[in-house]
This record gives C-alpha cells, structure tokens and sequence, in this order.
C-alpha cells in the first residue's frame, strides 16, 4: 500500500533493433546505477517493456518472475544472500498480448468494473490469469535473461 500511488510505467514497441541481451543490459545498468541498492519493491523499472521479439517482466504484485533455485542460488552466490530477481526478458513473438493484459489487469484493480445499470461489480482478475498462464507455459524453456535486486550501495 506505501507505494501504491506511484504511477505505473509501460513501454511498447512496435519495431526495435534491441536483442533480447541488449535490453537486458540496457535496463540492467540504468537500474543498478539509480536505483539498485534501494528497495526491491520500489525499483522504479516499467512493469513490461515489450519490444516485437522481447518481453520485460516487473516482479511485482501482479506478475512474480521466479527464475528458480538454481538460478537464485547463482545469483545468491554472484551478488550476495539478499539478492533478488526483480526483472525477467524472455524472446516472445506474443509480446503485445502479455502487455495489453497486464495494462487491463493495473486498470481494473485500480477503478474496477461496474454495470452502473444493475450495480454488479465485475472482476477481470481471475479470467485475466487464465490467459496470462498460457502465454507464460509458451515461455517455458526458453533463454531467459534476469535482474536482481542486490542489496548493495553504489555510492
């Protein structure tokens, strides 16, 4: 709830040169060099970064990116025991579909949805993870690139 009036960025690209590498690293070293020794929930990252063969993830309260225990550990070892993930950037050719849903689930938690008619409140989140689990079982398997949270003070 502390930071849930901070707005909520979204980047969208319909054609871009960037490689799945290159976003990573892009992101990567703006993120440790502002804010990476912060706070792993306030990362101020956009929540996806969509590009026509990349998707970026926000681990947030919306969408958790787990890279799993051996990559964690990995990472644990690289950065230290409070590393966290708090980014991951899959190749995707669906790319816009996972953006529009995460947009439609933000804006509906946010105002809500009502027959003003009838005064029946609608909820999208339940029918929205349905969809958002299929595009997800397609990025299974696939070379993933992640960003973490390390804990340590650039200054």
């Amino acid at each position: 709830m502390k930071w849930s009036l901070t707005p909520r960025t979204y980047v969208f690209s319909y054609s871009s040169q960037l490689t799945q590498k290159a976003l990573c690293n892009g992101i990567d070293k703006w993120y440790t060099a502002k804010h990476g020794h912060e706070n792993p929930e306030l990362t101020f990252l956009p929540r996806i970064v969509a590009t026509p063969k990349t998707i970026a993830i926000l681990s947030d309260d919306c969408l958790t990116v787990d890279p799993g225990h051996e990559t964690n550990a990995d990472a644990q070892k690289a950065f230290g025991k409070d590393a966290r993930c708090v980014m991951g950037i899959w190749p995707t050719n669906r790319h816009f579909g996972l953006f529009v849903l995460h947009i439609m689930r933000t804006v509906t938690q946010r105002l809500g949805m009502m027959d003003h008619a009838s005064r029946v409140h609608f909820s999208l989140i339940n029918d929205l993870q349905l969809v958002t689990d299929s595009y997800f079982s397609e990025m299974k398997g696939k070379k993933a690139n992640y960003i973490y949270w390390t804990g340590a003070s650039n200054s």
